[in-house]
């Protein structure tokens, strides 16, 4: 007896495969659908929600103020689909940067959530070292904090006597915040300088930077102390130092002095309400 075997036609074959194949597709497009939309689900599920927002290292800057800038840059959805206040995926940069652009007062700030359902914003404020001031027709100057790194970061009220050293120059604008009066190094070396000739005696009242190397620093006698950072500031404070104690009275009835020009290195110019001299050192 003779068995016949069944032969499939190689287009047959092809279109059962191709089906299959479409089969095969339809179901993993299917399960993708499935998986997205379980995502999809699951970031809105209340429990990874950042709703509650709490700050640490606020002084001067409200915390109502920072909670503001967070929960604003968390409402909202990405794409219409994934909510921005998900602990998970939330906008920690844009907070950051939105906060440092919001509030100049602000040296650095940090966002971490503390739990799933609270966020935490750590912030460092500037210190004020020193004033910045601008002259005032018909009244007097407006000052403006500035920090270490001479960062103009918010306005200062009037104070009683000198409690902070005051700077005038280089910056040309009529809002001043969020500019920098000099870098870090050159502040800290002219606050240095400042601090050295009062303890010789010489109060000084401000300073006024007339370029980003020369400077005008002026004394509660009425005299000045002209300047620059080109040399070294202790070189500088050195010749200051032995033009004082060459003068007749000393350094310590220093009322008639008018200026003394340091910009020369060795060589010292000076004037007293009775004489003007130079001297080499």
């Amino acid at each position: 007896m003779q068995t016949r075997s069944r032969v499939i036609k190689p287009s047959r074959l092809r279109e059962r495969r191709k089906k299959l194949r479409q089969i095969k597709m339809g179901l993993a497009a299917f399960l993708l659908v499935v998986i997205f939309f379980g995502i999809v689900w699951l970031s809105r599920l209340q429990q990874i929600r950042l709703t509650n927002v709490i700050t640490f290292g606020n002084n001067v800057v409200l915390a109502d103020d920072l909670k503001s800038v967070a929960i604003n840059d968390m409402s909202g959805y990405y794409w219409h689909l994934f909510p921005k206040n998900n602990a998970f995926i939330y906008p920690a940069g844009k907070i950051e940067h939105d906060i440092l652009a919001a509030f100049p007062r602000i040296k650095s700030v940090s966002v971490a959530f503390e739990t799933t359902e609270t966020l935490r914003i750590e912030v460092v404020e500037r210190q004020p070292l020193a004033l910045w001031c601008q002259p005032v027709q018909n009244g007097s100057d407006q000052c403006y904090f500035i920090d270490d790194q001479g960062y103009i970061f918010a306005e200062a009220p009037d104070f009683e006597g000198d409690v902070f050293t005051k700077y005038y120059g280089l910056v040309s604008t009529d809002t001043p915040i969020g500019s920098r009066f000099l870098d870090t190094d050159r502040l800290a070396n002219l606050q240095t300088f400042v601090s050295a000739v009062a303890k010789m005696g010489l109060p000084p009242t401000e300073l006024h930077a007339t370029s980003t190397a020369e400077y005008e620093l002026d004394l509660d006698g009425g005299g000045k102390i002209l300047f620059t950072d080109n040399h070294p500031l202790t070189e500088v404070l050195s010749n200051l130092d032995t033009v004082l104690g060459s003068l007749p009275l000393g350094s310590k009835t220093l009322h008639f002095l008018e200026y003394v020009d340091l910009r020369f290195n060795n060589k010292v110019f000076y004037k007293t309400s009775t004489t003007t001299k130079s001297s080499s050192l």
